[in-house]
């Protein structure tokens, strides 16, 4: 996939079902130039990423960011709640 990516020698199938703006994302987010490929504040602008997206999704990492742990905690990765997209997370002492 790498080597795809670099010389940019991949193609989304017409069978698969995606939006235009799905596969503008993809085609952003696969340019081989780190200058030039799309940024995760502009993924998160994506009219591909914020259409239907839940109210309460836009201040989601705002939410965890301002949780506040016992003293002495840090969010390691591993068994515990339940993060963003669906990973897993636990606080370690």
């Amino acid at each position: 996939m790498l080597d795809k990516m670099v010389n940019m020698r991949y193609t989304i199938p017409d069978n698969v079902d995606t939006s235009p703006e799905g596969r503008d994302l993809l085609r952003r987010m696969l340019l081989p130039d780190p200058q030039q490929r799309i940024q995760l504040e502009q993924i998160m602008q994506h009219p591909w990423f914020v259409t239907n997206l839940p109210p309460e999704a836009a201040t989601m990492n705002d939410t965890y960011l301002k949780a506040s742990f016992p003293p002495g905690a840090c969010v390691v990765g591993g068994r515990g709640g339940e993060g963003a997209a669906g990973g897993r997370w636990q606080v370690a002492r």
